[in-house]
């Protein structure tokens, strides 16, 4: 009897096992980085309306779950809390058949469309002036993704752009550094735009140095000021 009990018992262990393991599987979204750059119409001109936004993600498929078979972006003023109804705060939403397996993807953004979710999120009306600085969110998800992803960013206009800020935060940290020292080991890829902040020295290559000024900068030893000068003496030589 005892032994039939024991049986019973372990059984139910394992089986308690599985449907623990069972229930944490799940198809799994993470967004690496967000960059802005210029957008260029079919004839090779800058429009300055709109800007191009290029997202970095990886995504992990898992067998015992719905097929992660459509990608979904939106682009937010909204705040994570999701405090706003509706959709007017929303920049951009695209719901496309992606393969899961795509590392990146750009999209257009028209920066009026930033301005009226900017003005909706705070509830004043907002210039387009407004909108460098701001802080948006984009939300990753898709058919058989169990939880959406989110990144949050400050939005700056290309020419504004940090170099440094290689994840397109908004700020300039060690997690850039990180990003530069994988790109320069051959274990990370960047987009154009990365690469051009990535490029900290301003010498045309990206390598442990424009790292070492990243971290430089995160801890307080040099501004700003420190890596333009930096850069207008290496464009020079």
């Amino acid at each position: 009897m005892k032994k039939y009990i024991f049986k019973l018992l372990f059984a139910a262990g394992i089986c308690g096992a599985v449907c623990t393991l069972s229930a944490f599987a799940a198809n799994t979204v993470t967004i690496n980085s967000v960059s802005i750059s210029e957008y260029t119409d079919s004839t090779g001109a800058v429009d300055d309306d709109y800007v191009t936004a290029t997202v970095g993600y990886t995504a992990t498929p898992d067998s015992s779950s719905e097929e992660m078979s459509r990608i979904t972006f939106a682009l937010t003023a909204q705040d994570l809390q999701g405090k706003l109804a509706g959709n007017e705060a929303k920049v951009i939403y695209l719901d496309e058949a992606l393969t899961p397996q795509k590392e990146s993807y750009s999209f257009v953004i028209e920066k009026e469309r930033i301005r009226s979710a900017l003005s909706a999120a705070s509830g004043t009306e907002k210039e387009i002036g407004d909108i460098e600085g701001s802080n948006l969110t984009f939300v990753m998800g898709g058919v058989g993704v169990e939880e959406e992803a989110t990144f949050k960013v400050t939005y700056y206009s290309p020419k504004d752009a940090l170099y440094g800020d290689v994840d397109g935060n908004g700020k300039i940290r060690s997690t850039d550094a990180i990003l530069v020292l994988k790109y320069d080991a051959g274990l990370e890829e960047l987009t154009d735009e990365q690469k051009k902040l990535a490029d900290v020295d301003g010498n045309g290559k990206i390598r442990s140095t424009d790292a070492i000024m990243i971290l430089k900068y995160d801890a307080g030893l040099i501004t700003e000021d420190d890596i333009a000068n930096t850069r207008k003496e290496n464009a020079l030589n």
